[in-house]
């Protein structure tokens, strides 16, 4: 995965709290790169508790999402859903039930990389385009003199 840490980062300090939503390995791994930059996690929260324990790698208070709707609700708190893509509509939905609206998705800080189906369509059709144009070139020089032949021997029979 290729992540654009120094914008998350950016959108990240604006907020007095950061909540991640998710307590697995994108959670994980998006702490450890976090902490480097500065951005202090405050909790995470999580649909089941059952599956997650009460601490997150031992530092992060876990609160399961439905006993902590006062704190997510928060002026100055970003939940940052931590999850796979898989999730996120049925998250998307918890919150939204939940009337929770601060919150953004790791997966919008995903860097794009350029469509390579396109651009290798691109360079094909680029080199048709080359090899008629090549073609071409070398191929006028002799259509020409072929065709200027043709009508010096029409002209001659006249």
């Amino acid at each position: 995965m290729d992540i654009n840490f120094a914008k998350m980062t950016l959108e990240l300090l604006k907020y007095n709290k950061v909540i991640f939503y998710g307590a697995g390995d994108i959670a994980q791994m998006l702490y450890g790169e976090l902490l480097k930059r500065r951005v202090n996690i405050d909790a995470c929260v999580v649909t089941d508790i059952e599956k997650n324990g009460k601490s997150f790698l031992g530092k992060v208070p876990i609160y399961q999402v439905d006993e902590c709707v006062s704190m997510l609700r928060e002026k100055g708190t970003i939940i940052l859903i931590a999850v796979t893509n898989k999730f996120v509509q049925q998250i998307e939905k918890i919150l939204y039930d939940l009337n929770i609206k601060n919150y953004l998705i790791y997966s919008a800080f995903l860097k794009r990389k350029k469509n390579l189906c396109c651009k290798n369509i691109k360079i094909k059709r680029m080199k048709h385009v080359l090899w008629k144009y090549w073609n071409g070139i070398w191929k006028i020089p002799t259509r020409i003199i072929r065709i200027l032949l043709k009508l010096k021997r029409i002209l001659k029979r006249k």
